[in-house]
């Protein structure tokens, strides 16, 4: 971090070795974090820089590395905190989780069906001349026609699987993330159409972090082998039911004394 803040560049290996220096002195200062020595040290070992720039620079990463964190774990703290005591707040945020296991399945269904209507619609018009240039000089010809046809059968499937992540089916996520990816690699290969790939990987950096949400089995295949198990098929042998047994007289009975 502190190497793209830089105000020159000394190169990296140089830059590693004052680096790995001022550290070195001031973990040997015993001061906390190193405050102060670090940046003396750091500015010694760089006599060819602005010292003006060098000095922010060493400001701004001493910000960004150690300040900027500890403010937003803090923050985030008290906001837990806070929504923990305050009995309104915790009553909304559980109501909040309670909406958003209904919304976000279908939020992710339409934009699982604009992923597959993105990759048909780009797979019916034309790819722009310079970038299709580009792409046939580094690859071969069957490479290219055949992402064109890949394209074309992910965004179909895609369509199709749209309907099982609204229903939050287990298989409908993982297909849905090869998909994805399958389609970023199809968007690439056919045209080198980056916009349509980041649209991809967009929807998918949107599904993967939402696998819990999709525990359902595969509901309708289970239910289906359930009720045709339960139905005995036509020709199937079932044993027929037992005779009724007929009194036969014993010398105990009263049949047989009679």
């Amino acid at each position: 971090m502190l190497y793209a803040l830089l105000p020159d560049d000394p190169g990296l290996t140089t830059f590693f070795i004052r680096f790995m220096l001022a550290q070195l002195a001031g973990v040997m200062s015993q001061a906390p974090g190193g405050v102060g020595v670090f940046e003396t040290a750091f500015m010694l070992l760089t006599p060819d820089g602005d010292n003006g720039q060098l000095f922010a620079a060493l400001l701004a990463y001493r910000f960004i590395y150690y300040l900027l964190p500890l403010v937003l774990a803090a923050l985030t703290l008290a906001v837990r905190e806070l929504f923990e005591t305050v009995p309104v707040l915790r009553l909304l945020v559980h109501a909040g989780i309670r909406w958003s296991a209904t919304l976000v399945p279908q939020t992710l269904a339409v934009l699982t069906f604009t992923a597959g209507a993105v990759l048909l619609l780009s797979g019916a018009t034309p790819a722009l001349a310079s970038r299709l240039l580009l792409v046939t000089s580094h690859l071969p010809g069957p490479v290219v026609g055949g992402s064109h046809m890949m394209g074309s059968i992910v965004g179909m499937f895609l369509l199709f699987l749209s309907r099982g992540i609204q229903r939050r089916l287990d298989v409908a996520f993982h297909l849905t993330v090869v998909m994805l990816a399958l389609g970023m690699l199809a968007a690439l290969l056919r045209g080198g159409d980056y916009e349509e790939a980041l649209i991809l990987g967009c929807v998918l950096l949107l599904v993967l972090p939402n696998r819990r949400r999709f525990s359902r089995p595969r509901a309708c295949s289970r239910t289906a082998s359930r009720r045709a198990g339960s139905r005995p098929w036509p020709w199937s042998w079932r044993p027929p039911p037992a005779w009724p047994s007929i009194p036969t007289g014993t010398p105990d009975s009263p049949a047989s004394s009679g």
